[in-house]
């Protein structure tokens, strides 16, 4: 089940702090955009901001190990298998 997320409005105050844990962070992967949020614990899961879903990961991920210490503008590569998927970062909140 889906647990609602109050930030503060999410496109009124935008970043440019480099992604640590704690933070929400926006991406555009496969011209597909969608929210991550870093946790120390929890990965896995998914919450709802404004209507949106947030998938939880850890910095411990592949994709969190790759994502910590990225800014705003940056782009994460992450290798599973054959495949590179490439995430741009755009804003950190």
């Amino acid at each position: 089940s889906a647990i609602t997320l109050n930030f503060w409005n999410l496109y009124e105050d935008r970043h440019i702090d480099p992604i640590s844990a704690s933070a929400l962070v926006e991406v555009e992967s496969n011209s597909k955009h969608s929210y991550l949020f870093l946790l120390g614990t929890g990965g896995g899961m998914s919450l709802d901001f404004n209507g949106e879903p947030v998938h939880i990961i850890t910095p411990q991920s592949i994709l969190g190990e790759a994502m910590v210490g990225l800014s705003k503008g940056d782009v994460a590569e992450v290798e599973i298998g054959r495949t590179v998927r490439v995430y741009k970062i755009l804003s950190v909140i």
